[in-house]
């Protein structure tokens, strides 16, 4: 069976199925951080994986686990799924979390 060609990347269609996939791999970012233990997002806590808003997630609580983020890249990755397309893949393997997960400093006070 002959496999479909994957849409140009500047096409609607790409770039549809290239932000569905970059959500789920901004929440397995924070379901390997166990961030859903304390969200406000009472579905997160239930489902005990993030369901909310993972942008939020990962923009508060960054300082917290910056260390270990190499750790959770490898986890990631590793979670690509066997028959992802092209968008998708991209999406797996993009760096969009590491341009914002470096340390803030803290603002100090006057």
């Amino acid at each position: 069976m002959q496999k479909s060609a994957d849409p140009a990347p500047t096409s609607q269609k790409y770039r549809d199925r290239y932000y569905a996939a970059s959500d789920h791999a901004g929440r397995a970012y924070c379901d390997f951080f166990g961030f859903w233990r304390s969200c406000g997002y009472r579905l997160c806590r239930r489902a005990r994986g993030c369901r909310g808003d993972y942008i939020d997630c990962i923009e508060g609580r960054r300082n917290d686990v910056a260390d270990r983020f190499d750790a959770a890249r490898a986890h990631v990755r590793a979670r690509i799924p066997k028959d992802a397309g092209g968008p998708e893949r991209d999406a797996w393997l993009s760096e969009f979390c590491t341009a914002t997960w470096i340390k803030r400093p803290k603002k100090a006070k006057s």
